[in-house]
């Protein structure tokens, strides 16, 4: 019986651990939307101070999109030890590399926006 209850215990604990990955996944492809759009605008700025504060804004974003970077590849190393562990089911491994490759061709994207 204390075997169960120890084996249930780690299945609770992935499960948690399965739906905090999905919660964090959901907020970086938030994230990667929102960026996505603000750069997709065709404001160049009226003047030479307006292009110098949109340039600043864009460094930052070249700052955020480092550290997401790093957000990223934790992630992509929490799902590989969550698949590993075989307790999500095979619709759930779809996701997650559904999610690899969005999130791939999303910093690309924003890359390659941000070159122009």
């Amino acid at each position: 019986m204390l075997d169960a209850a120890k084996e249930r215990a780690r299945k609770l604990e992935l499960s948690l651990k399965a739906q905090e990955f999905f919660f964090e996944a959901e907020e970086v492809e938030s994230w990667l939307t929102e960026k996505n759009d603000r750069l997709q605008s065709t404001d160049y700025g009226r003047d030479r101070d307006a292009a110098s504060k949109l340039l600043a804004k864009h460094k930052a974003l070249e700052l955020e999109l480092d550290t997401y970077n790093g957000i990223i590849t934790e992630m992509g190393h929490s799902a590989e030890k969550m698949v590993g562990n075989l307790f999500i089911k095979n619709n759930k491994k779809n996701v997650i590399n559904i999610l690899r490759v969005l999130f791939n061709s999303e910093t690309k994207s924003l890359s390659c926006d941000m070159l122009i």
